[in-house]
């Protein structure tokens, strides 16, 4: 397997898997849909009907979210637990990593999408880090990772002198 048919192996699970969660009885629930992410942090809203959201939180769509936005609340479930809640679907956004978008690591080495993960030395149950930029990224943190920008030197022209 090359690094990107594993690049293309998740971006395809991000958009639609299978998920399954357990409660205490042991009884399971489960969903197929596309993992989000919440963009912003949000207050819970009863007259909306829509739950508290933390910036980053992980939720995975309950049936089809479809390329377009849709207004209102969204039903999802809490990818931690399975919670099914409805939130405001301006403040999640579907998780889509294409493969350029993505990083792979192994060994502390970045994996080039030509390599094979055997010649990397990558075998069963071996770590490997994916590294993306979240959409989720607050703004503070979107600063910090920006490229440095170049400061616009001023000419030094000689002030005029007022009479």
């Amino acid at each position: 397997v090359t690094v990107l048919e594993l690049k293309l192996r998740l971006q395809a699970h991000l958009l639609k898997a299978d998920h399954e969660w357990y409660d205490l009885e042991g009884g399971c629930s489960r969903v197929r849909g596309a993992t989000m992410l919440a963009v912003q942090a949000a207050a819970a809203d009863e007259k909306a009907g829509t739950a508290r959201l933390s910036l980053g939180e992980e939720m995975i769509s309950v049936g089809d979210v479809g390329g377009e936005k849709k207004s209102g609340p969204l039903a999802v479930r809490r990818a931690d637990k399975g919670a099914q809640v409805e939130v405001s679907s301006n403040c999640v956004e579907l998780l889509d990593l294409p493969p350029e978008k993505q990083r792979l690591l192994h060994g502390g080495r970045v994996a080039e999408d030509h390599e094979l993960l055997w010649d990397l030395g990558v075998r069963t149950d071996d770590e490997i880090a994916l590294e993306f930029e979240s959409p989720a990224m607050p703004p503070s943190l979107q600063v910090m990772r920006a490229p440095p920008t170049e400061k616009v030197k001023r000419s030094k022209s000689p002030k005029k002198k007022k009479k």
